[in-house]
C-alpha cells in the first residue's frame, strides 16, 4: 500500500524542511506543489513565475478540477512504483478531500502551526528578498481551510514550541520509521 504524507500549515511553519528530511533520511519521494506548478505553467510564461503567480495558477487549477489535480498527479507517480511520497504542501480542504477519498492509500496528514506573528517573523528575510508581505505570500486561502486541516490532521505540531529536529522525530515516530523501543535488540561485538 502506498504511504503518502501530506503536509499542511501556513507559510513558514517548516513544511519544506520536514519534507526534505523525510526524503533524505527515509527515501520518501518529495513532491513540491510549487515545482509542479512551475513545470506546468512555466513554459507558458516568458519570465520566471513569482510566488503570487504560482498561487494564482494553483487557484486556477483548483477551480478547474475541484482541487483534484494534485491527487491525480500523485496517482500517476504511484503507477511508477513509488510507494512513499511526502507532499509539500496541500493548500486547501478540497485538495485534502481528494486524498482522503482514495481508500487504496495510507494517508498521514501532518499539520504544522504557530501564532501568526511568529510566522511573520520567520518569513522576514524572505519578505525582504521577494518584496512581498507575509499575507500575500501565504498560500493558504482561508482560515476555514486551516480549521479543517486541524480537525483532520493525524499529527498536529505547534512549531513555536519545537525545533526542526523535534518536529521530525515526532512525525517519524508516528510514521513508524524507527524501531519500537520495546523490541529486544542484541549488540554483538566480535
Amino acid at each position: 500500500m502506498a504511504e503518502i504524507v501530506i503536509l499542511t500549515g501556513h507559510l513558514a511553519t517548516g513544511k519544506t524542511a520536514l519534507a526534505q528530511t523525510l526524503a533524505e533520511q527515509h527515501g520518501f519521494v518529495l513532491v513540491r506543489t510549487s515545482e509542479l506548478l512551475r513545470e506546468r505553467f512555466g513554459q507558458q510564461s516568458s519570465k520566471p513565475l513569482s510566488r503570487t503567480d504560482l498561487q494564482d495558477r494553483g487557484r486556477q487549477l483548483d477551480e478547474e478540477t475541484d482541487g483534484e489535480w494534485l491527487s491525480n498527479h500523485i496517482e500517476a507517480l504511484l503507477s511508477d512504483q513509488r510507494p512513499k511520497i511526502v507532499i509539500d504542501h496541500v493548500r486547501n480542504e478540497r485538495q485534502l478531500r481528494h486524498f482522503r477519498n482514495r481508500a487504496q492509500w495510507r494517508i498521514v496528514h501532518v499539520h504544522l502551526y504557530a501564532p501568526k506573528d511568529s510566522l511573520e517573523e520567520r518569513f522576514g528575510p524572505k519578505q525582504e528578498e521577494e518584496n512581498i508581505p507575509y499575507a500575500a505570500a501565504d498560500p493558504i486561502e482561508s482560515e476555514e481551510d486551516i480549521a479543517k486541516f486541524r480537525h483532520d490532521a493525524d499529527v498536529r505540531i505547534n512549531v513555536n514550541r519545537t525545533d526542526h529536529a523535534d518536529t521530525y522525530i515526532r512525525v517519524a515516530a508516528r510514521l513508524g520509521l524507527f524501531s519500537d523501543p520495546g523490541d529486544r535488540l542484541v549488540d554483538i561485538i566480535i
